[in-house]
């Protein structure tokens, strides 16, 4: 296999990896605000073969299209409901299906899981089905960002919180520990009645993204957790390339 870049654009950051023989040998990652310059700086100094990407942003999308015919890049391959996936998307609107989410499918089914419950935490937590050859779609809640974002932003006396990811157990001795207990443990809660009505009898649940090593071992049945899921499933989109 070639020289190949897989990049997985979320909200607010980018991570990016060179693929060699079908390892993982060097590894990036980018803060999403300020823009793809350093992306496209370090893609082109790689020299890939091929690059294919998984984008929630438009100018980044944008910018890594326009790579296409750059030597030595052979191929770009832009993961979306389009692309040669190797299951069928059944839900309402095919079209608006995010990249990501398609792309931890993917890395599912090419982790040997036909049926599968995929939760994906980042800026946003997904939790999605697979079954019978299908995305089925599934359920989207905002992450511990978002959560401790809307608590300050819709109220008058809250306070921003930083680290919304800290350990802090209920009661909080103070309101800033209280509504990091509050966010920590309620998307855990949520998380879990989201994979519970989602889960049908005998399928695998697969964990990534950055909040996803914290909720794995709270959700209340076995999983698999694997940081690299949706990049793994870019890998398989390329086939042999």
């Amino acid at each position: 296999m070639k020289r190949i870049i897989l990049l997985d654009v979320g909200n607010m950051s980018a991570k990016a990896v060179l693929v060699e023989s079908g390892r993982f040998t060097e590894r990036w990652r980018f803060d999403t605000a300020e823009g793809p310059e350093a992306a496209v700086e370090i893609v082109a100094g790689a020299e890939p073969r091929a690059l294919a990407f998984s984008s929630v942003v438009p100018a980044w999308s944008e910018a890594l299209r326009s790579m296409e015919g750059r030597a030595p890049i052979g191929k770009i391959v832009e993961a979306g409901p389009s692309s040669d996936l190797p299951f069928e998307i059944s839900v309402e609107e095919p079209g608006g299906v995010g990249p990501d989410r398609l792309c931890a499918a993917a890395g599912a089914w090419a982790g040997g899981s036909k049926e599968a419950v995929i939760v994906d935490a980042g800026t946003a937590v997904t939790v999605d089905l697979l079954s019978g050859g299908c995305f089925r779609g599934g359920s989207i809640f905002p992450g511990l960002s978002l959560l401790a974002g809307a608590l300050h932003g819709g109220t008058a006396l809250l306070p921003p919180i930083d680290e919304p990811a800290a350990e802090i157990e209920p009661p909080g001795r103070s309101t800033s520990d209280a509504i990091r207990a509050g966010i920590r443990w309620g998307l855990v809660g949520a998380v879990r009645e989201l994979v519970e009505r989602t889960m049908p009898e005998g399928a695998d649940l697969w964990v990534t993204g950055g909040g996803g090593a914290f909720l794995a071992p709270h959700l209340g049945r076995p999983c698999r957790f694997d940081g690299d899921l949706v990049l793994k499933g870019l890998l398989s989109l390329m086939g042999t390339t």
